[in-house]
């Protein structure tokens, strides 16, 4: 499996690597990092053609009779965009981040500063075609409001803060979780997830 985690802590970067090693693993701890890698590829000329010339059509736009380019043209972009694969199968991503210069109001005043970006990150690795896809944070629901989020989007069990049993929703096909995980001095286990 393909897979991102996004964390700015140089100790859970490292906790990905070892705990989840087996997959085909991408590692990064900025926003703008993230963003850049989760834009899709293009789909393949040949295979839209193929998907044309299934439904019908001559590969050329022209060699089709007049009466079928708009629709010729409507299936193109479909294809288009259903062929384009997707970056990653899954998306690990930290509910905190700094954020970055990407998507910045004018003057970019809160580069840098940390935001529950997690949130909107998980969002665009849906709208990428990741399939997989979490919200991960080792924070304190006590100590603040964005990690108490977490609690609100997951069934945890007050008398075993151990063992959440989160709720995963369903968003564009995509499974999405919502995850507060045990961290010990190595960070956090991305394999609870």
């Amino acid at each position: 499996m393909k897979i991102l985690v996004i964390d700015d802590s140089p100790i859970h970067q490292e906790s990905a690597r070892q705990t989840i090693k087996e997959h085909d693993l991408t590692v990064v701890g900025t926003y703008d990092e993230a963003y850049e890698l989760l834009e899709r590829p293009y789909a393949k000329y040949s295979d839209v053609n193929a998907g044309l010339i299934r439904m019908g059509f001559r590969a050329n736009r022209w060699e089709n009779p007049e009466t079928r380019h708009n629709e010729y043209d409507r299936e193109e972009e479909r294809l288009k965009e259903e062929l384009r694969p997707a970056p990653f199968d899954a998306v690990l991503t930290d509910l905190f981040m700094p954020a970055g210069s990407r998507i910045q109001v004018k003057g970019g005043e809160f580069v840098g500063q940390e935001m529950l970006v997690g949130f909107a990150l998980a969002l665009d690795a849906v709208l990428h075609g990741a399939k997989y896809v979490a919200v991960v944070s080792d924070g304190n629901h006590h100590h603040h409001p964005g990690v108490a989020m977490l609690d609100r989007l997951g069934d945890y069990h007050p008398w075993d803060d151990k063992h959440p049993v989160p709720v995963r929703f369903e968003i564009n096909r995509a499974h999405v979780g919502f995850f507060r995980v045990s961290c010990g001095k190595d960070g956090k286990n991305w394999g609870e997830i």
